[in-house]
């Protein structure tokens, strides 16, 4: 079956999606400093009506902007150690 080249790229980048969302779930698993980029603490009281509305306004994303930032860059600069220059 030969694909044309918009369906193969399409499908390329579902499956790098797919390995993205695989790997942060791994990641978070094994790691603190992923689980707490890519997860938040519900406040104690907060009702469901409460948790969507400060989802919606972007009040909890701000809150944890910074360590997502971090942990980005800190994984840039893991990723920037282990690879070797091109000659």
């Amino acid at each position: 079956m030969i694909l044309d080249f918009t369906t193969r790229s399409l499908l390329r980048l579902l499956a790098y999606y797919v390995v993205l969302v695989a790997g942060t779930f791994v990641l978070a698993q094994h790691s603190s400093v992923v689980r707490d980029a890519v997860s938040f603490e519900v406040p104690v009281g907060v009702t469901p009506r409460q948790l969507r509305q400060s989802v919606e306004i972007g009040a909890v994303a701000e809150e944890r902007a910074t360590v997502a930032a971090t942990t980005a860059l800190a994984m840039l600069g893991a990723l920037k150690k282990t690879t070797k220059p091109a000659r």
